[in-house]
C-alpha cells in the first residue's frame, strides 16, 4: 500500500442531517411543497450527488425543476451552517489520519462535491483536520463524471503517481464503495449515521464504529508500508 483516500467530506465528519436540513430550506425557497424525512432521505443516499437526487426525486413526481439552481440554493444554506458551528471528526478519524501520515503513506481526499462546500467542511473541523492534512484534494472541479464512476480516483491516483492496487479507500456510501471497488483498491467502507444500511458488499472491511481500529488491522496486516 502507498496511498490512502477518504472518499467523501462525510468520511470525515458526520453531515448527512445538515444536508437534509439544507435542502428542505432550498425547496421551501424555490416554492416546491417537498419535505425530505430523514427516512425518506436515507433511502436516497445510497445514490451520490444532490443534484442528481433532486433530479430523480422531480422525475418521479412527473415535474420539472431547475435541479442545478435548488442545489446551488441547498449549498449555501449547507455552508451558512457549517459556519455557524462547529463539527467534531467523525470516532478514530485523527487517530487514523496521525497513523497513515507516521506510516509514510500519501493521504488524499477524493470527493466529488464542491471545493466551496470541502473548504467549509474542513473550516468547521477547526484545525482537527485541514487542508493539509492532504497531499491531494480532488473536488468537482477535478472530474467530468461522479460516482459511481471511478473517475476521481483515477486522477487521484495519477497525481500521487500510484496504482489502484497501491491504494486504500475509506468511503461512506453504496455509490462511492462501488466506485473504489470499480477502480480496482482495497476498500474500507465507513457508512454514516444515515447510510449504515447501504449495500456495502463490493468492500472489503465495513467499520461500523472507531475507524482506527478497523484500519489499524490493514496497515499491520500485509498490505502495510510504503513501496
Amino acid at each position: 500500500m502507498r496511498a490512502v483516500f477518504f472518499g467523501s467530506i462525510g468520511t470525515l465528519a458526520e453531515t448527512s442531517e445538515l444536508q437534509r436540513y439544507a435542502f428542505n430550506k432550498a425547496f421551501v425557497v424555490h416554492g416546491l411543497p417537498w419535505i425530505w424525512g430523514r427516512g425518506t432521505y436515507r433511502q436516497m443516499l445510497g445514490e451520490s450527488g444532490g443534484q442528481r437526487r433532486i433530479e430523480r426525486y422531480a422525475e418521479k413526481r412527473g415535474v420539472r425543476v431547475d435541479a442545478a439552481a435548488i442545489h446551488a440554493t441547498k449549498s449555501e444554506f449547507f455552508q451558512k451552517e457549517l459556519a455557524a458551528r462547529p463539527l467534531p471528526p467523525r470516532i478514530g478519524v485523527v487517530p487514523t489520519i496521525n497513523r497513515i501520515t507516521d506510516s509514510g503513506l500519501a493521504i488524499a481526499l477524493v470527493t466529488t462535491t464542491s471545493p466551496n462546500n470541502v473548504a467549509q467542511i474542513l473550516d468547521a473541523l477547526q484545525g482537527s483536520v485541514t487542508s493539509t492534512t492532504f497531499d491531494h484534494i480532488i473536488t468537482a472541479d477535478d472530474v467530468a463524471r461522479g460516482k459511481p464512476d471511478p473517475e476521481c480516483y483515477g486522477v487521484a491516483a495519477k497525481r500521487l503517481g500510484v496504482e489502484p492496487a497501491d491504494c486504500l479507500i475509506i468511503e461512506d456510501n453504496p455509490d462511492g464503495v462501488l466506485a473504489a471497488s470499480r477502480f480496482g483498491a482495497t476498500v474500507l467502507a465507513f457508512p454514516g449515521a444515515n447510510t449504515t444500511n447501504g449495500d456495502y458488499r463490493p468492500a472489503d472491511v465495513i467499520c461500523r464504529s472507531d475507524l482506527h481500529d478497523a484500519i489499524r488491522h490493514l496497515l499491520d496486516g500485509p498490505l502495510q508500508g510504503a513501496a
